[in-house]
């Protein structure tokens, strides 16, 4: 059986990563799916691991993995390089499912890659809603935390218009987040 490439995008501070480690706590056992350690140029933030919350490379490593082809995606969204290995493409032909974490950017790209995508879009309940957690996060400067609204404001307004996703999730209350993108999930890889 080919596996799956789920595709989650949100804008920052919308619960993706938190509602990713819910769902692969609750199915990684009992399906083979695995979360896609992505790349990045960026500064680890307190308490990432390296080959765990992302690959860190400089921007010149990244670069030449770029030149390698080394990404089934890759952007500069926020100010650092962020990308996808290619080889979870062999890996879907196995039978082994990933999810992955994405801007609309690398999302695209890889919707035109493989016929073998879920893209699931998490919504915050509200830009304010979004705002409070990116404030209470602690780990942008204001400049930064201003930056990702303005981006934030875009991604739904460009998903609004130009409905990339085939799912879409509000990440209101957590648990019941994670129940909708597990249903989600169940239903894809039984289909």
């Amino acid at each position: 059986m080919i596996g799956k490439i789920f595709v989650i995008s949100a804008p920052s501070g919308a619960g993706k990563t938190s509602l990713v480690k819910a769902l692969l706590n609750r199915m990684g056992n009992t399906h083979q799916l695995r979360r896609v350690v992505t790349y990045t140029s960026k500064a680890p933030r307190p308490g990432d691991r390296s080959g765990v919350d992302y690959h860190f490379v400089t921007p010149d490593e990244f670069e030449q993995k770029v030149q390698d082809n080394f990404f089934m995606e890759w952007s500069d969204a926020y100010g650092a390089y962020y990308g996808s290995p290619r080889n979870i493409l062999d890996e879907i032909k196995k039978g082994t499912s990933f999810v992955v974490i994405l801007d609309r950017a690398g999302a695209r790209q890889v919707v035109e890659q493989t016929d073998r995508v879920v893209p699931i879009w998490i919504a915050p309940p509200s830009i304010e809603v979004l705002e409070q957690r990116l404030r209470s996060r602690a780990t942008e400067t204001e400049e930064q935390i201003k930056r990702r609204l303005v981006i934030a404001t875009q991604e739904i307004a460009q998903e609004r218009s130009d409905d990339l996703y085939k799912y879409h999730v509000i990440n209101d209350v957590f648990d019941e987040a994670v129940n909708d993108l597990e249903k989600i999930v169940l239903d894809e890889l039984n289909n």
